[in-house]
């Protein structure tokens, strides 16, 4: 019974770290699978992150409120979705001292959102085409802002549009902070992943890379396509907040890594029967 234990809690816990669908929204480490595409958005004039392709954003500090950009067969549209009228905006910070991932960091594509306003009603829609049918896929997504006014903010990701969850539920001007609730899933949200995206510089971090990153699974549609949510989700409200992407990557999950994931729902499902 020992082995047994042992052997689900490995299995398990793999599965927890290669993605956050199965959770309540965990800030990952790194990816699981190598990516076969790595975009960094360049906001305002910012430079490419080494590695990864440049998406230079038009418009300087005031892009468009919907941009888009095709990777190969892979398109993707941002956009941006303010409850108030807000329009998007885009932002370089200037050179992060000699921190390796400053170029991907220090600039970045967002939304506005003001205290005034609940979370869930402001938020980025990532719209993603050509990829295949009915398959299942890694993404990461980076945010974080060095001018961020705490270190207690962060950002949301999911499938499902925030705004039609929320009003759907009787929060039809969105959610109030995190103060009094546990991180992560506010009111029920399906919360795939989270990111931290405060003030706390990345190298802070065990693995800066990633630390301002939300990593998790989904499977396109019959045509091959998926879209993606991110929203502010901070702990409590500290004036105007922004929804903030920095870059993405996408992987195809190993066979493996699917199996490992199945076989630890599996045996979760096994343990929750015998208790």
């Amino acid at each position: 019974m020992k082995k047994y234990i042992a052997i689900c809690s490995i299995v398990f816990t793999v599965a927890l770290t290669a993605s956050a669908q199965y959770g309540t929204g965990v800030l990952q480490t790194n990816p699981v699978n190598a990516p076969f595409l790595q975009v960094d958005l360049n906001g305002n004039g910012g430079p490419t992150q080494p590695g990864f392709t440049a998406w230079n954003i038009a418009g300087g500090n005031t892009p468009a409120n919907s941009i888009n950009n095709t990777f190969g067969s892979v398109g993707v549209t941002i956009t941006e979705n303010s409850s108030n009228g807000q329009n998007a905006g885009a932002r370089n910070r200037g050179t992060m001292g000699t921190e390796t991932w400053s170029p991907l960091y220090q600039d970045f594509y967002y939304t506005p959102h003001n205290s005034s306003d609940g979370f869930g009603v402001d938020y980025l829609s990532i719209a993603f085409t050509g990829l295949s049918a009915s398959t299942t896929y890694e993404f990461t997504f980076w945010s974080f802002d060095v001018n961020s006014s705490a270190n207690n903010n962060y950002m949301a990701w999911g499938t499902v549009n925030p705004a039609t969850y929320y009003a759907g539920i009787g929060y039809a001007n969105g959610y109030t902070p995190q103060s009094a609730q546990a991180p992560g899933g506010a009111q029920g949200a399906p919360i795939l992943g989270r990111s931290f995206m405060g003030s706390t510089y990345p190298s802070n971090f065990q693995n800066p890379e990633y630390s301002a990153a939300a990593d998790f699974f989904v499977t396109t549609d019959g045509s091959g396509d998926a879209t993606i949510y991110g929203w502010n989700d901070s702990v409590t409200y500290t004036g105007q907040q922004a929804s903030i992407i920095n870059g993405f990557a996408i992987a195809i999950p190993e066979p493996s890594t699917l199996a490992l994931m199945g076989g630890a729902l599996v045996m979760l499902g096994v343990i929750r029967r015998r208790k």
